[in-house]
């Protein structure tokens, strides 16, 4: 049963506008980025049902204050390759990040834009899908087994 969601933040929930994947149903935040709006209410009705939402980004670390300005407030956690010693490439990062919350890999559905990333996540014990439109993941939302984090 899946527990956690751990996310991408680029290319899966925030997009510059030029991005093709972008849409009127995008919400425009801060000059040329966009929220993917219509994966992040799905994300904060899984998160009412006890789901643990976290991103893993490649990103540096971002400020609360940051955060606020991009809507990007309502994770349990955010964590960052590069405070983590260990690319998105590499499985140990993912291990790392079951450690720290706790949980099993098989408890964790991972989602990102690469593949090289997912088959990461995927060589580590997780769940995971490669995005490629809010169609395909929302789907396979809707097919995972979750249970509320205890």
């Amino acid at each position: 049963m899946i527990t956690h969601i751990l996310t991408d933040l680029f290319d899966v929930l925030l997009f510059e506008t030029n991005n093709p994947l972008v849409d009127e149903n995008f919400t425009p935040v801060i000059q040329r980025l966009v929220l993917n709006t219509p994966l992040l209410e799905e994300f904060k009705t899984l998160k009412k049902q006890g789901i643990s939402i976290n991103i893993f980004t490649s990103a540096p670390p971002f400020s609360s204050i940051q955060l606020e300005k991009l809507g990007l407030l309502d994770f349990n956690k955010i964590f960052s390759t590069i405070t983590m010693g260990h690319s998105k490439r590499d499985f140990r990062a993912f291990r790392d990040v079951a450690k720290e919350l706790e949980v099993k890999p098989a408890q964790i559905f991972f989602l990102d834009d690469q593949i090289r990333h997912t088959n990461a996540a995927i060589e580590a014990g997780y769940q995971a899908a490669t995005f490629t439109s809010n169609h395909q993941i929302i789907e396979k939302l809707k097919n995972l087994q979750f249970a509320a984090n205890p």
